[in-house]
């Protein structure tokens, strides 16, 4: 060990000993009267212990092995966001009741065509929610289409569905994260 880190290692070992010394329990001090009085100096503990639940609210346990330290914490962030977001003193803080008023408005719907018997009518809804860091946009018309990204998470979902039958969707489906890309072609049915 190195004589400067033995130097340290002994103020630190010093500096621990004299705060929890019991001599130094009360320090007399003065006010502006000339009166003394003591205070009492305590050893601090802590107030929160550090729980298993309480972690789990913050970083999410099932994440899968990455070496791409970003894509971690953005998970982390996204995670720990997410569960703020749905606390209930969050949502009862009046900046974040403003901020739902102004998600609610943040949003835009167009629809044109359709005047006429067996003109298709094409409807476009537009959505910015800033408290989940997302943009929607939904097509109905020739087919049914919604488009999702999450900004957080750089991730974009796109799903394109047609009516087949009376409660079946053929759909076809595009995601597209940092580390994956899928195209899936499905059918849905309703019951």
């Amino acid at each position: 060990m190195g004589s400067g880190l033995k130097k340290f290692a002994v103020s630190a070992a010093l500096i621990a000993q004299l705060v929890s010394a019991s001599a130094i329990a009360a320090i007399p001090r003065s006010n502006i009267y000339g009166t003394d009085f003591s205070r009492v100096i305590q050893p601090l503990e802590s107030v929160h212990e550090i729980k298993t639940e309480d972690v789990a609210r913050w970083i999410p346990v099932n994440m899968a092995p990455s070496d791409d330290g970003s894509a971690v914490a953005s998970q982390i962030f996204d995670f720990g966001v997410q569960n703020l977001l749905k606390s209930p003193d969050f949502k009862n803080n009046s900046l974040v009741r403003s901020a739902q008023k102004m998600e609610s408005v943040m949003g835009s719907d167009m629809s044109f065509g359709g005047t006429q018997a067996g003109d298709t009518k094409h409807v476009f809804k537009f959505r910015m929610k800033p408290t989940q860091s997302a943009a929607q946009l939904n097509y109905e018309g020739l087919v049914n289409a919604r488009v999702d990204y999450q900004i957080a998470r750089s991730a974009l979902n796109v799903e394109i569905s047609e009516k087949v039958a009376t409660h079946t969707d053929l759909v076809i489906t595009h995601a597209d994260t940092r580390n994956d890309r899928r195209e899936m072609l499905s059918m849905r049915w309703s019951f």
